[in-house]
């Protein structure tokens, strides 16, 4: 029997939920598919065609790592994608999508829809497509045009909300329609603008910051947008008397794991330190801090509960790392029962009482899963 192909191709700017919905569905019916990440020569993108080629590999790593995508269906085609991942090829497409499509081989054309308007606007697409098919006398026909409609699951999501979620700065809201390297990817190109405005464009700075965070699943850029985004609510939510410059260039640089003296003497040298009203707001996200969160003045004692409220969202990315990582920063669960004890115990307010219950929950459903 003839081997079905299906081709699927888009913007993908980004790659969100919804596309990884579409490959699932399609390898439930097809024994390949083809991911075409179209040039988007006459579209404006917020990323390039390598970068956006890039996102759809991470996704599907991030389904294979993390089981983040759909629920329907998943564990199957993880298991079909593991066994022989050649069944996803994900190209750049440089000209037009029909000769793309007959250059693999393609036996049928999926495109992804969500609801009535965009079966409206692709059933106008399909005759377009399928006369080019006719020019090049390519043997596909409507027979062979799909239609692919999402799960209800992630009918909401679009590459065009997670970007407008992410220019306003909503960068937890924007991770419920992108996987989480996908996010990690993102946040540089949303983050530098802050980061031009809060360390006026330091660019030596900046390259190291992508260097370290880039190449993390934890205490990287989307952490860091994490902690603004949280930042911003509890100043707003409680009005909080604090230099908001000052927490906000903290947390860029509070995602090291540790900051040597060395590296302090080189931020001072740099004339960093002097826009931070106290050098040590930097280093409060050590999660060794926590036993002294008593004495920490208002402004750390803020960011500390920034990053443990990364324990009580259980759609942020670090559930997906704690179901899949071992061993890994900021320590053990041990650890981090540790640092619940101690706050249950101290008279801090790190959290209330009702988010403690919230980590402690979460904590041990994660630490149960692990074992």
């Amino acid at each position: 029997m003839k081997e079905s192909i299906a081709f699927y191709s888009g913007l993908f700017d980004p790659f969100t939920r919804g596309h990884l919905n579409i490959v699932i569905r399609t390898l439930r019916v097809y024994d390949r598919i083809i991911i075409g990440v179209e040039s988007g020569a006459f579209t404006k993108c917020d990323f390039t065609q390598e970068e956006r080629v890039k996102m759809a590999q991470q996704s599907i790593a991030d389904i294979l790592k993390f089981k983040c995508g759909p629920v329907q269906f998943r564990n199957e085609i993880i298991g079909r994608i593991r066994k022989k991942p050649e069944i996803v090829q994900i190209i750049a497409i440089k000209g037009e999508v029909v000769d793309a499509a007959i250059h693999y081989g393609a036996t049928n054309m999926i495109r992804g829809v969500r609801n009535e308007t965009d079966i409206h606007v692709e059933e106008e697409l399909e005759d377009r497509i399928l006369l080019q098919f006719r020019i090049r006398n390519y043997p596909l026909t409507k027979k062979d045009y799909e239609l692919m409609q999402t799960n209800d699951e992630v009918c909401h999501i679009s590459s065009t909300v997670a970007k407008d979620l992410c220019k306003r700065g909503e960068y937890i809201a924007a991770l419920h329609h992108v996987t989480p390297g996908v996010h990690n990817m993102m946040m540089p190109h949303y983050l530098k603008p802050k980061f031009d405005e809060l360390f006026g464009g330091d660019a030596e700075l900046w390259a190291i910051l992508c260097k370290v965070y880039q190449k993390r699943t934890w205490s990287n850029f989307s952490q860091v947008a994490y902690l603004l985004n949280r930042l911003q609510i509890e100043i707003v939510q409680k009005g909080v008397d604090s230099k908001f410059e000052d927490l906000q260039r903290a947390m860029f640089l509070c995602s090291f794991k540790r900051w040597p003296q060395e590296t302090v003497k080189w931020l001072q040298t740099r004339g960093i330190i002097s826009r931070l009203e106290n050098v040590e707001l930097i280093k409060f996200l050590d999660f060794e801090t926590f036993r002294k969160a008593e004495l920490l003045p208002a402004e750390g004692r803020l960011m500390q509960r920034c990053k443990l409220l990364l324990l009580t969202d259980k759609e942020n990315y670090s559930l997906y790392l704690r179901q899949t990582e071992k061993g890994m920063t900021p320590g053990s669960y041990e650890d981090i029962e540790d640092i619940i004890a101690y706050l249950e115990e101290s008279n801090t307010d790190v959290l209330t009482p009702h988010e403690l219950e919230i980590v402690k929950a979460n904590i041990a459903a994660l630490s149960k899963k692990e074992k």
